[in-house]
């Protein structure tokens, strides 16, 4: 083999590795499960309520999986992300059914932080704004009297957050998407609550996508997400939550290529509550991607603190 085939196989090898690397960023240009909820996030506080909650979350993750099969061991995947929500509760009547109010709770996600990546000789990282999230959640069904509360939840992510459109790794989306969610949480005795909550998620086309040799359209189909929490008062102010999270769909497009990325990813967690004096709390949190079909498979360490007035 002469110079010349040398030198273009290495050059080739490095192209595909290239290729390789900006396709599976694909998966990671979607937002991580940052801001899943929590165990009884769907029972409404009184009228009037403010709640300011700040949240510090680090997502770590080696592995990543593309159609249920390990493509790489040695990904060095590390995020981490602040959040800033301040909500705030207003009763607009009665509620349709049980005897509580018609409750709904105007709030903000603010999000900020930063993610690097290494992978295969290559680093990337991206520091800066999140897109963030506006939402209500309006509880239609508020029965105290039977421990009942539904409430649905339109939230829209509004694309200003960090973007560079000759990158592949980045915080921001550039595309607007909408995710109704409706959830349920239900009572048995005192001390025991059950949340049930789903959600579908529709996205818009980022048209300045980088696909890592030029801008192209990328497309993704809807999202369907499932979670429950089975929570317990283990004391008047602590409780803890047993978490489970599903995700199905979202498959992407890339320049009119689909990328059979499609989600069927489980996690499961936990969470501990303290209520301290009679306005704040702390939750500490863990989540592990346990079964990823397409993905990084994520570990999630979070932190809580909540003001009530």
């Amino acid at each position: 083999m002469g110079l010349l085939d040398v030198w273009f196989s290495r050059f080739l090898e490095k192209k595909l590795k290239k290729i390789a690397i900006c396709s599976i960023l694909i998966g990671l240009c979607v937002p991580l499960q940052s801001w899943a909820g929590n165990a009884r996030g769907y029972k409404p506080f009184p009228e009037g309520t403010f709640l300011f909650c700040t949240y510090f979350k680090h997502f770590s993750a080696n592995n990543m999986y593309a159609a249920n099969k390990k493509i790489s061991s040695d990904l060095n995947l590390s995020s981490n992300i602040g959040i800033f929500r301040p909500v705030y509760y207003k009763k607009i009547g009665k509620a349709l059914y049980g005897e509580g109010d018609f409750i709904v709770n105007p709030q903000i996600f603010m999000m900020f932080g930063d993610r690097d990546m290494a992978l295969g000789g290559e680093a990337l990282s991206d520091s800066g704004f999140f897109d963030p999230m506006i939402l209500a959640t309006f509880w239609f069904v508020s029965a105290p009297e039977k421990k009942l509360w539904i409430g649905f939840s339109p939230y829209v992510t509004i694309p200003v957050g960090s973007y560079h459109t000759n990158r592949s790794l980045n915080l921001g989306e550039n595309r607007w998407t909408i995710k109704p969610e409706i959830g349920i949480v239900k009572g048995f005795g005192e001390d025991l609550f059950l949340d049930f909550i789903m959600n579908i998620k529709f996205h818009a086309d980022n048209d300045e996508f980088f696909s890592g040799q030029k801008r192209v359209k990328k497309s993704q189909s809807d999202l369907f997400g499932l979670e429950t929490h089975l929570s317990y008062n283990l004391k008047k102010e602590f409780f803890v939550s047993l978490d489970y999270f599903f995700n199905s769909g979202g498959e992407t497009e890339i320049d009119g290529i689909r990328k059979r990325d499609k989600q069927e990813n489980h996690a499961i967690g936990a969470s501990m509550f303290w209520s301290l004096k009679n306005n704040q709390q702390i939750m500490i949190e863990y989540l592990n991607n346990f079964d990823i079909e397409s993905g990084a498979k994520t570990q999630t360490l979070g932190i809580r603190w909540s003001y009530f007035l």
